[in-house]
């Protein structure tokens, strides 16, 4: 997602776009966690994971990232 502008609320809000539309799926696989950049964590209620479950979720991609 792209801002409008240049304006802060513009990139701001491309930056939750790409985090609620991107973030919410590869990041519990490549970081283990949510990374909503300092928003509360699934705030919106989109990943209520138990602890085991965040452990398999968590590397489970066959890629290599460095």
């Amino acid at each position: 997602m792209e801002p409008l502008d240049e304006s802060c609320a513009a990139r701001d809000a491309a930056d939750r776009g790409i985090d609620l539309s991107v973030g919410v799926f590869a990041d519990p696989i490549y970081l283990g966690r949510l990374n909503l950049r300092g928003r509360e964590e699934d705030k919106h209620g989109i990943l209520r994971f138990s602890q085991e479950e965040w452990e398999i979720v968590s590397g489970s991609s066959d890629l290599y990232v460095l």
